[in-house]
């Protein structure tokens, strides 16, 4: 009989309560302010963590799990009688956090070989973040407490990965800037000129889709693309929001209207987001056309 564990890590924004409920293991990721260390999700919340960035001196910044961490855990999970492990990691194009994960089963293998031999520990880069893999962990531990196989589960997965679409901006350009997400051209010449970026994750990249000038503009233009973009008439949507909950508010407001009552949530983005995205971010999450 199968007995399947997911793991993620802490920048899937998955709420305490859901982790609780569907037995999801979430690891924090470490995060470092002003020289002094910290646990995502364990040493402050999300909402905590917004006037923390305002307030700190540089840029806060994260280190990835690391591989041991990940080798105790999988050596918990068989102990623990488990036969299978799925752990969704944030973007490998943005964080060293899937090789990590893929090395801590060689190690797992390496020190505890018995008990490596009746786990089968699969590992998927979700190509995004945020809620966005968050939502695919908690719909694939769901499945798993209705009994649904492995197998099943993991094609539901690959299904959703590869639709799964992400639209979000920032109101304010200076963490983008900082860290890397627009160059700090594009920055100078969209604080000048009242321009907002609308940008995607695509295959584990960051795109910018569209350029409005203004704030009031930013949430009409991201509505329109998004209920252009969104297909399935019954397909879910989720909003996501830092330190302006109003913004997906509205988000979810308008989808509602285009969309019917299909939102599976309004999230907040955690740290590990925020340190890149920056405190003013928002966006939303639709399924699109299935790509290859």
């Amino acid at each position: 009989m199968e007995k399947i564990k997911f793991i993620t890590d802490s920048a899937s924004d998955i709420p305490a309560e859901l982790a609780q409920k569907y037995n999801i293991q979430v690891l924090p990721i470490p995060i470092t302010i002003d020289g002094k260390g910290y646990l995502e999700r364990q040493d402050f919340t999300p909402s905590q963590f917004y006037q923390m960035v305002l307030d700190a001196e540089s840029i806060p910044t994260t280190s990835h799990i690391p591989h041991t961490r990940y080798a105790e855990v999988y050596r918990h999970a068989a102990l623990d009688g488990y036969t299978h492990v799925i752990n969704i990691t944030i973007n490998a194009k943005g964080s060293n956090m899937y090789n990590a994960a893929v090395m801590g089963i060689d190690l797992f293998r390496e020190d505890e070989p018995e008990l490596a031999e009746n786990l089968k520990i699969t590992v998927i880069d979700s190509q995004s973040y945020t809620y966005t893999y968050g939502y695919a962990v908690v719909q694939g531990a769901k499945m798993a407490e209705e009994g649904k196989r492995f197998d099943e589960i993991l094609d539901w997965i690959n299904d959703y990965f590869s639709r799964v679409e992400t639209y979000f901006a920032v109101l304010n350009l200076d963490f983008a800037k900082k860290s890397g997400r627009i160059s700090a051209a594009a920055a100078f010449v969209g604080e000048v000129l009242g321009l907002r970026p609308i940008m995607t994750v695509s295959g584990g990249e960051i795109r910018i889709l569209e350029k409005v000038r203004g704030d009031r503009n930013v949430i009409p233009k991201m509505l329109q693309i998004a209920t252009d973009r969104r297909k399935g008439e019954k397909s879910p949507f989720i909003v996501m929001h830092t330190m302006h909950p109003e913004h997906g508010r509205e988000l979810e407001k308008g989808l509602v209207k285009a969309c019917g009552k299909y939102c599976a949530g309004d999230f907040e983005i955690g740290a590990s987001i925020t340190i890149n995205a920056g405190p003013t971010a928002f966006g939303c999450i639709v399924m699109g056309e299935k790509r290859e």
